[in-house]
């Protein structure tokens, strides 16, 4: 039977927390039963059990929303995860620029996660079920989504934070790294705790 799940741990000697989420059922759900281009699937792959990670910080009724914008061609690139983590996600794509996309794609070094990335902006959104919306903007300058994650938590909430993000043919996982706020201890505990996190393999 599928299972999907998230484990929350603590680090307390170094006031480290950290998350790990483990996903089939949303998998099947949202991604492998629909017929997405690989490179989009790819990346929305990563964006699903991103938004997981995120939303487990949620203390109220609500949701999570992480969408990409103006990232040619794609239309619509976004995922959306409730404080009792029901799921929605959603890739749009202009067909008649898309082969051209995939062509470019295929001439250049880059991955084409990389080059869909490329020039666009990620809105994290939070949206409580009472009370207003509090929506943060990056650029995505790093040629990851775990790398654009990590600058929105160093801009927006100046915590550094570690994310690690994967998949397999049935499963999308991630985890998350990040130093407590008021932490007392020193840099040194959170480097020390995230080389660790950097031995673990996408697999």
């Amino acid at each position: 039977m599928a299972k999907d799940q998230i484990q929350r741990f603590l680090f307390e000697e170094y006031d480290v927390r950290g998350e790990f989420v483990q996903l089939e059922n949303v998998s099947q759900q949202v991604l492998f039963d629909k017929d997405y281009p690989e490179p989009i699937a790819n990346l929305l792959a990563q964006l699903v059990p991103a938004a997981c990670l995120l939303s487990a910080s949620l203390k109220f009724e609500g949701s999570l929303i992480i969408q990409a914008q103006n990232i040619d061609p794609l239309v619509a690139l976004m995922a959306e995860c409730t404080n009792d983590f029901k799921f929605r996600a959603i890739a749009k794509w202009d067909t008649a620029g898309w082969d051209e996309k995939c062509e470019q794609m295929k001439a250049s070094s880059q991955s084409p996660i990389e080059q869909l990335l490329t020039n666009g902006n990620l809105a994290i959104t939070i949206a409580p079920k009472e009370g207003k919306r509090y929506q943060g903007i990056v650029p995505l300058e790093k040629p990851t989504l775990s790398g654009c994650l990590e600058d929105y938590f160093a801009q927006s909430e100046q915590l550094p934070t570690r994310i690690y993000l994967g998949k397999n043919d049935d499963t999308l996982a991630g985890m998350l790294i990040q130093r407590l706020p008021e932490s007392r201890g020193n840099e040194h505990d959170f480097d020390h705790i995230t080389t660790l996190a950097d031995t673990v393999k996408e697999e």
